[in-house]
């Protein structure tokens, strides 16, 4: 998916899944939704996908609690349609807002959620 980056979303403790649902709701009925790939809830198996060493697996455990990841294509040279972007996310329930705040940034790296690792 070219363009695509990772963002980070901070939710309400413990409302992650709940966060995750709504916002797939509202994508669905956005008129950009090919802007938007994966919202993921960070947890284990997705970080052992990707190579990261981990000490007892559990499907249940969280990493980064209170963070959704959205992979989007989000155009700030298109002010108008990044800025409908971030109200839309912003604007949904259990989400309190980005990383970086009203300047949403990517994460870095070169691998899934901007970890350092590539996944194979």
């Amino acid at each position: 998916m070219s363009g695509f980056e990772w963002y980070a979303v901070h939710t309400h403790s413990g409302q992650e899944a709940r966060a995750q649902k709504a916002l797939q709701e509202k994508i669905r009925n956005f008129a950009s939704a090919e802007k938007f790939g994966e919202i993921l809830v960070p947890a284990e198996s997705d970080f052992a996908d990707i190579g990261l060493p981990l000490p007892e697996p559990s499907a249940d455990r969280r990493f980064h609690p209170c963070f959704l990841f959205i992979q989007m294509n989000l155009d700030i040279a298109d002010k108008g349609a990044s800025a409908e972007m971030y109200r839309m996310i912003t604007g949904t329930p259990h989400v309190t807002g980005f990383l970086g705040g009203a300047r949403p940034t990517p994460l870095k790296g070169k691998g899934k959620f901007g970890t350092s690792v590539d996944p194979e």
